[in-house]
Order: C-alpha cells, then sequence, then structure tokens
C-alpha cells in the first residue's frame, strides 16, 4: 500500500476481503447454521405443549342477593358475594383441596411416575392459574353488573385443565354459597339467642312490674280500706252516740210521762181521800142522826116485808126525795161503814181512772223501742251508709284486677315487645337456608379444553435458532480468520 492512498480505498479494499473469506468459508457457515437449526428443531419437538384454558365469570344476580338477604339479618350485596367467591377461588388450600378431592395427581400422572414432593408438584400446577379482568370493547354494549372475570390456567393436558378449572368454579359457586348459607344460620342462632334473652329480660321485667303493681294495688286497697274502716268506725260511734242518746232522751221524756201520770194518780187519790173523808164525815152525821132518832138498825126488813112495797120503793120525806140513810141503814150499819172507810188503807181500787194510768205506766216502763235501743247489739242495720261502704270493701277484698295478676301464670301475651320477638323467632325457625336458585356468580363462559398449544412457539424457535446459527457461524468465520498466519 502506497502512502498516496486514502483511508477509503483502505477500507474498500478490506471489505471485498472480509466478503472474500466468507464465501470461502459459506459451507462452514451453512453447516453450522444448519447444525444449529436442526438442534432447535428438535428441542422444540421434545418439549411438551402446553396449554391455556379459562373460564369467564360473572357477578351474581339480584335474585341470588335477594335470596341471601330475605331474613333481612345481612346485607350482602353482589359485590360482597363476588368478592368471596373470587378469593375463595384464588385461594391455594381450595385449589389445593379440589386438587385432591378430584385425584387431579392420577390425571396429571397418568404414566405413574414417582412423585418425590406431592407439594412441589402441585405448586408447579397451580402456578399459571391466573386471574384477569376482561377488557370491554368501547362501542360493546355494557351489562348491568361487573366485567367479565377471567380465571385461565395452563398445563400439559388441555382436558385436564379445562376439568380443574370448572371443578374449581362450580365447588367455589357451592362452597360460598353454602358458607354464607351457614353465616345465615349461624345469624339466626346468635338472632334467635338474642330473642331467647330478650324474652327473658321482659318476662322478667314484666314479672317485676306485675309484683309492683299488686304490691301497689294491696297498699292502695290497705289504704282504702282503712279509709273505709275510719269511716265505718265513725258512723258506728255516732250511731252508738246517737242510740245512746236516744235512750237518754226516751227514758227522760218516759220518767216525765211516768211522772205525769204519778201526778194524776197521786190527784185521783187526794180526791178520792177527800171525797172518802167528806162521805165519813156524811156517814157520822147520818149516824148521829139515827141515833138520835132511834133508828139503830136498818129497815131493809120492813120495806121488804111491806107488801105492797117492792125493793125500789122509796120514802120520800119531801118532794123527789129517797129515803135517807139514817133511817134506811141505821146508826149500826153506818157506824160499820164509818169505820170501814176510816180503816181503808188504799182508794186506789174504787178509782177506776188508776187502773188506765198505771197501765199506762206499765206501758211506758215495758217501752219496746227503749228496749230494743238497749240490747241491740249492732247498730249497723240501722245505719243506711255502712251498707254502701260495706259493699266499696266487698269490691276491694275481691279485687278481680288484683286476683288477676295475681293468678297470672305468663305474662308473655301482654307485652307487645314479646309478641313481636315471638313472630320473629317463628319467622326464623321456619326459615331454613337453602342454596337452591342462589349463586355466589354468573358463569359467563365454562372452560373448555383449547384444541392449539401456546407453547413452544416452535417456528419461532426454530427461526430464532437460524438466525442465531447464522449469525454465530460468521463471528466463527470471523474468528478464524483473524487467528488465520498471514501470507508472506
Amino acid at each position: 500500500m502506497t502512502p498516496e492512498q486514502n483511508p477509503y480505498q483502505e477500507d474498500e479494499i478490506d471489505l471485498k476481503q472480509l466478503f472474500r473469506s466468507l464465501a470461502d468459508r459459506k459451507w462452514f457457515i451453512f453447516g453450522f447454521t444448519g447444525f444449529i437449526t436442526v438442534l432447535a428443531v428438535a428441542y422444540a419437538l421434545s418439549i411438551p405443549p402446553t396449554y391455556k384454558a379459562s373460564i369467564s365469570f360473572l357477578s351474581p344476580n339480584q335474585s341470588s342477593v335477594l335470596q341471601l338477604n330475605k331474613i333481612k339479618l345481612t346485607s350482602e350485596t353482589s359485590e360482597t358475594v363476588y368478592r368471596k367467591f373470587l378469593n375463595k377461588v384464588m385461594s391455594s388450600q381450595f385449589q389445593r383441596k379440589i386438587f385432591d378431592e378430584n385425584d387431579y395427581l392420577t390425571k396429571l400422572n397418568s404414566e405413574n411416575k414417582p412423585i418425590v414432593n406431592l407439594e412441589d408438584f402441585f405448586a408447579g400446577f397451580s402456578k399459571s392459574i391466573n386471574l384477569e379482568t376482561h377488557k370491554v370493547q368501547k362501542n360493546m354494549e355494557k351489562l348491568n353488573y361487573e366485567k367479565p372475570v377471567n380465571v385461565s390456567l395452563e398445563g400439559n393436558d388441555a382436558q385436564v385443565i379445562a376439568s380443574f378449572l370448572n371443578d374449581l368454579a362450580n365447588t367455589a359457586d357451592s362452597e360460598t354459597v353454602n358458607e354464607f348459607s351457614t353465616i345465615i344460620q349461624q345469624k339466626i342462632d346468635i338472632r334467635l339467642e338474642e330473642i331467647s334473652k330478650q324474652r327473658g329480660l321482659l318476662l322478667s321485667r314484666a314479672k317485676q312490674d306485675r309484683l309492683t303493681k299488686i304490691k301497689r294495688i294491696k297498699i292502695e286497697d290497705a289504704q282504702k280500706i282503712n279509709e273505709l274502716n275510719d269511716q265505718i268506725d265513725r258512723l258506728r260511734i255516732k250511731a252508738k252516740k246517737d242510740r245512746f242518746n236516744e235512750i237518754i232522751r226516751i227514758e227522760k221524756g218516759n220518767q216525765l210521762k211516768i211522772e205525769k201520770i204519778n201526778d194524776k194518780i197521786e190527784a185521783l187519790r187526794v180526791k178520792a181521800k177527800k171525797d172518802r173523808l167528806n162521805k165519813i164525815q156524811v156517814l157520822l152525821d147520818a149516824a148521829k142522826m139515827a141515833e138520835s132518832l132511834g133508828v139503830i138498825d136498818n129497815n131493809f126488813k120492813k120495806i121488804g116485808n111491806d107488801k105492797r112495797s117492792n125493793s125500789t120503793l122509796t120514802v120520800a120525806i119531801g118532794d123527789n126525795q129517797k129515803l135517807p140513810k139514817w133511817y134506811l141503814y141505821g146508826k149500826n150499819a153506818l157506824l160499820n161503814e164509818i169505820n170501814i172507810l176510816k180503816n181503808r188503807v188504799s182508794d186506789d181500787a174504787y178509782i177506776s181512772e188508776i187502773v188506765n194510768l198505771q197501765n199506762q205506766i206499765q206501758a211506758i216502763s215495758n217501752d219496746k223501742d227503749l228496749a230494743d235501743l238497749k240490747n241491740r247489739v249492732s247498730d249497723d242495720p240501722y245505719i243506711p251508709e255502712i251498707v254502701n261502704l260495706q259493699n266499696k270493701l266487698n269490691t276491694i277484698h275481691s279485687n278481680q284486677d288484683l286476683k288477676t295478676l295475681q293468678s297470672r301464670k305468663d305474662d308473655s301475651p301482654f307485652v307487645a315487645e314479646i309478641n313481636k320477638l315471638d313472630i320473629e323467632s317463628i319467622k326464623l325457625k321456619s326459615f331454613q337456608p337453602s342454596s337452591i336458585g342462589i349463586n355466589a356468580m354468573q358463569i359467563n363462559q365454562y372452560a373448555y379444553a383449547p384444541e392449539s398449544a401456546i407453547k413452544p412457539k416452535k417456528k419461532l424457535i426454530v427461526a430464532v435458532a437460524f438466525i442465531a446459527g447464522f449469525i454465530l457461524s460468521i463471528l466463527l468465520v470471523f474468528i478464524m480468520n483473524a487467528f488465520r498466519p498471514e501470507k508472506d
């Protein structure tokens, strides 16, 4: 190379040299590239295919939510139910349960290869379970519920992974609903226990109120009874006092009457005595007259013997005059009559009015009204107010409200809150939680076995290997040319 040559001429010479060296090694390049490509084809063919299955869900419908909230002890929403379902689906513990219960180990290990660590085997199976949300196109009409959610799983057996996803979704749905049913039943039991406690408290309070009311009524009745008894006692005292006053009044009245009658009797006796004394004097005068005239005995025989006379014959001394006593009786008879009159102890027998007056005294002394008043044991029948008061007492003693309260065995029918609690309890006990017609999600699309695998990308592997082999072969040619000894 002469000094006059420029760098561009040197580069041009080197580039030609480069292509010439590559052309000289073309068979190496083709062979190496082909070898690498063949290895890649063999590798791609040796990799087991990996399939991807997915299942799509929607949030539960409102009917299911309403069924869960039917007894109004829960306030679940579509979101809370759906979230619980998705959490269960993505729970590794639940996935392992589905894996074991449905014997997916046997399904995945159909050749019965020895498995050293089952946990690692399941971890390798479940690590590709993914949760993803569908992208809703802008022009696509949205439904009233949330966007669909996908759960995908990759595996070597398309049928097995699709079946696993379906079992996972169905079992998660069933268990989620059952868990809600269990929660509802637990809330029912808790509520029934609360109702029982509330009912007991209300009954205890009602009983206490009833006992307090009974005590209050007894106190009020006792006060009323005391007041009525005081009124009755006052009436009895007054009646007794009035009766005693009446007895005294009657006795005084009777005494005055008796005194008046006795005064009359005494006046009659005085008059009778005076009349007797006057008669004695008259008879004394007649006796003196008979003695002076010599008429000693009576002349009744003479008059009786006179045939011409009769017992009614009168001797006239003067006109219209009867026979005088001295003539008719004689001295001896008059003196005897005088002695009789003088010796008379009492003139009562000769006073006809005295008998009547004494009878009057006897009647007054035997006053039945007074005797009744004195002998009266009780004045109650004669006190009209006592009847009314005693009726009131009887009413209080036979207080039906008090007897009803005392005989009451159960206070629950009389407590409105207990009636409400009993109705609620009956409704809760009659409610049987059921999963029929309830879902924790809606299947948008069940998982199905994919027809084509997502891995490996055989064409891509071969293409990458071809390009990599071709590039690597060129680099090897450059390296070999670099270390080749130069010719003189």
